[in-house]
């Protein structure tokens, strides 16, 4: 019975996938549909392989007599659904000043290089080493790895402004007033930046937003992109996938080749398979004391902890439990229902005020709540610092882009 609620969970996201590529084609929403689509299918492999025995090591899943029933499966999709519908709508447009958009780039191109040259060393003996599971490991054990307040600054601008520059990068492709020199290099800081962070931390999670938020944004632009360049694009895109892909295997094997090719394969099906297992059986069959926010505002002074059965489950310590089961454990069932049901229309209501045309701030917005539900089949990506980080970034943008503009009429 087990796998038939685990088909249905595929067919759930399959008829989604199928209903609005015919309606809509494949734009950025239906590439976040068949990301959900592809983890329900590695749900049901990565189940069949911890039923059947495959890897005999913990980390791949430290309790094999699993149970799941068809209703938290139901309760994911339905929230995704609510989630994502600004997505659904008619794409917004996008429009900015062209050369403020410019100095945006040219920010992000400077702290791109600064970047590499902070980690030049680093970058430089990781790969040398090749030794990709320690170099995760410290990482995770050294996370401050400035060393200094301008170095910081540098790191939150490369982080926060990356959908900025790759908005304004494809953007440019649209349009024949940026020079081709300067598009390069716009392209060739971002492939710098994500090229350095992935090889500083050795982190998957790294490489799949990067993915996804380059092919979303591309996606986003494609309609308007010259048909002859679209080509050259795909070719593009191609490579920097293959490239991530080869480094993805790397690092798998890196970690776990230790323990043998079963191993490597268990990986692999656990990464991309066992959010929705760990949400169904482990979260929302037996939890009932929730956090109250305060997984959401972690990271604030003075909060106590969440409790113990929020944080660690009735099974397991669910590590990746997806965005629902965050917020499901924080908020509880209803409250998550009535926050999937409102954060959105919050977003289309900011949408319907600009009449569907995003500036640069505004979409930067529109791509990293993107962002969010994307890795959001995994886990949450945001806390309540990233956003305060994320509306001061909002503000400053549209500040700074009020000076400007006055500045040119004097």
């Amino acid at each position: 019975m087990m796998y038939i609620y685990l088909i249905i969970n595929i067919l759930l996201y399959f008829f989604l996938f199928w209903r609005q590529k015919k309606r809509l084609g494949f734009n950025h929403y239906v590439l976040l549909i068949t990301l959900y689509l592809f983890v329900s299918i590695c749900c049901l492999f990565f189940f069949d392989f911890v039923k059947k025995g495959g890897g005999s090591h913990d980390f791949l899943f430290s309790d094999r007599n699993v149970v799941l029933t068809l209703w938290p499966f139901i309760y994911i999709f339905l929230c995704f659904y609510l989630l994502s519908s600004p997505y659904r709508k008619r794409k917004p447009d996008f429009y900015d000043d062209y050369k403020y958009t410019k100095v945006i780039a040219s920010l992000f191109v400077f702290c791109s290089f600064f970047y590499f040259l902070i980690f030049s060393s680093k970058i430089l003996s990781n790969i040398t080493s090749g030794d990709w599971a320690n170099v995760y490991n410290d990482f995770y054990l050294d996370r401050q790895t400035y060393s200094n307040l301008f170095e910081h600054i540098v790191m939150l601008l490369c982080m926060y402004l990356k959908i900025p520059a790759l908005v304004i990068f494809f953007y440019y492709l649209t349009t024949k007033d940026c020079s081709y020199i300067f598009k390069a290099l716009l392209l060739f800081s971002l492939l710098l930046f994500s090229a350095s962070r992935m090889i500083v931390s050795a982190s998957r999670s790294f490489m799949f937003m990067d993915i996804i938020s380059f092919v979303a944004v591309y996606l986003f632009f494609k309609p308007q992109i010259d048909k002859k360049l679209i080509k050259k694009i795909n070719a593009v895109i191609l490579a920097i996938v293959s490239s991530i892909l080869l480094l993805v295997f790397l690092v798998t094997s890196s970690r776990w080749g230790q323990f043998g090719e079963d191993a490597v394969w268990g990986s692999f099906l656990y990464y991309f398979g066992h959010s929705f297992l760990v949400f169904n059986y482990g979260i929302v069959d037996t939890i009932k004391s929730f956090g109250n926010g305060l997984f959401f505002l972690n990271g604030l002074p003075g909060l106590p902890p969440p409790p113990t059965e929020a944080m660690q489950g009735t099974h397991f310590e669910p590590m990746f439990p997806t965005m629902i089961g965050v917020m499901y454990r924080d908020f509880g069932p209803i409250f998550t229902i009535l926050i999937s049901f409102l954060f959105p229309k919050i977003l289309e209501f900011f949408y319907k005020i600009n009449k569907n045309r995003l500036d640069l701030a505004e979409i930067m917005i529109y791509f990293y709540f993107f962002i969010d539900l994307a890795v959001g089949v995994f886990y949450l990506n945001s806390s309540i610092l990233n956003w305060i980080i994320l509306s001061g970034l909002f503000i400053l943008l549209k500040f700074s882009k009020s000076i400007f503009i006055s500045s040119r009429k004097i």
